[in-house]
């Protein structure tokens, strides 16, 4: 299971990059090729294990080259432009004493790279390139990925999220909660539960039960609980038992770790507790980042603590 969630998170992330890479192209804004020629040359030290720097590091604005690894005779040119053009005008330019014997790669960030596979090449006599395997794309970066070991793969991952994390949001909507309340009904079995009856103020459990550090965060995700509400309700239209099969189930975790942990320590493990059954189910969402999961995870435990499932009623503790 870890290896799609790797992949599937690095392809997300890789294509929404190249998506980003593309945009600013096209508006002739180019600050992100430095940037990308930068990471690729790590993901591609990872995942081949090869040791590229940047031609820079030679010469300023080295023509036809971005990438090279000295010790294997490895060339790179990472390009957000995708023509037939470009592969020929980064053969033609590159310095051919210089590079005497490398073998080149070419690197589409942007668009699909596919079609230039099958084109021929007026290739000079001292490089090697194949165009049917030298000429890569996010798709075949992501296919190498593929078949390698589940460290690389885990490495790549978190080289990834690193670096471009923040080009994808958490999606904060009623979907996003309703694929992770649809995982975590059908990986928790458990007893029914009874609804608590005796209102209390959210602030005063909060202090109670000593979770003052955590009081802004419950705040900004109790704010999410209407829309959780209106999820549980069409889960439950059927004769389900959703809300109270989870809240059961947190509630048992509670329970069973009381004692052990500070109060906020116990609530991040409660968090944490829901977040691996999503994340290690077979029916999670390969879709979902893992942001967008800890914070459906995070407005769940919120509703189970506002519904008293989780932590003591404040009537118990005065």
């Amino acid at each position: 299971m870890l290896d799609a969630i790797y992949i599937n998170e690095t392809a997300l992330l890789l294509n929404a990059f190249a998506e980003t890479v593309k945009t600013l192209g096209r508006l002739n804004l180019h600050d992100n090729n430095v940037y990308a020629e930068n990471f690729f040359r790590d993901f591609l030290n990872t995942l081949k294990g090869w040791n590229l720097i940047n031609a820079n590091a030679f010469a300023f604005n080295e023509p036809g080259v971005d990438l090279v690894y000295e010790d294997e005779g490895r060339m790179v040119q990472v390009s957000s432009t995708v023509t037939k053009k470009k592969i020929q005008d980064s053969l033609n330019n590159t310095d051919r004493k210089k590079y005497a014997n490398y073998h080149f790669y070419f690197l589409a960030i942007g668009n699909d790279a596919s079609g230039l596979a099958g084109k021929a090449y007026s290739v000079p006599q001292e490089f090697v390139f194949d165009a049917t395997v030298d000429v890569w794309d996010i798709s075949r970066l992501v296919a190498l990925m593929n078949d390698a070991d589940i460290d690389t793969k885990k490495s790549l991952h978190e080289l990834t999220r690193k670096h471009l994390c923040t080009l994808l949001r958490p999606e904060k909507n009623a979907h996003s909660l309703s694929e992770v309340v649809k995982v975590l009904s059908e990986e928790m079995r458990h007893g029914d539960d009874t609804p608590t009856k005796v209102s209390f103020i959210v602030s005063e459990k909060i202090k109670v039960n000593e979770l003052e550090g955590l009081k802004d965060s419950i705040s900004e995700f109790a704010g999410y609980t209407t829309m959780l509400n209106s999820v549980y309700d069409s889960h439950e239209q059927f004769g389900s038992f959703t809300r109270r099969t989870i809240h059961s189930v947190l509630r048992k975790v509670y329970e069973d770790n009381k004692g052990s942990y500070t109060s906020e320590e116990l609530y991040r493990l409660i968090s944490k507790y829901a977040y691996d059954i999503v994340l290690e189910s077979a029916n999670r969402p390969t879709d979902m980042m893992m942001e967008s999961i800890e914070w459906c995870v995070d407005v769940i435990v919120t509703d189970a603590f506002e519904a008293c499932k989780i932590f003591e009623h404040p009537q118990n503790l005065i």
